[in-house]
């Protein structure tokens, strides 16, 4: 039994590579995959890809919705990024 997820997630950490990343949303989509997000914590932005080559950018103000893979869902960026990665007491924002 093969089961293929709807969407993929990566987050993007400093040892990533942008071809480690690309090779990565192909597996994804050669897979069967219907979207994946690219999450970069540092810029605060998620690169959504509905396939190879369509990606639109959703930053902090956006809002992220789950397309044909997860249909009916929505969250902020702000919402979901303070989840990820609050904001300590002293307010400074450093590399998650």
């Amino acid at each position: 039994l093969h089961t293929v997820p709807a969407l993929a997630v990566e987050v993007i950490s400093p040892s990533n590579t942008a071809t480690e990343i690309e090779e990565k949303r192909v597996e994804y989509f050669d897979a069967g995959v219907l979207a994946v997000w690219v999450v970069h914590p540092i810029a605060r932005t998620i690169h959504v890809w509905n396939n190879l080559t369509d990606c639109h950018v959703v930053s902090i103000g956006g809002v992220l919705d789950g397309g044909t893979a997860i249909p009916g869902f929505q969250v902020r960026v702000d919402d979901l990024f303070a989840a990820m990665f609050p904001v300590p007491p002293n307010g400074a924002i450093g590399t998650p």
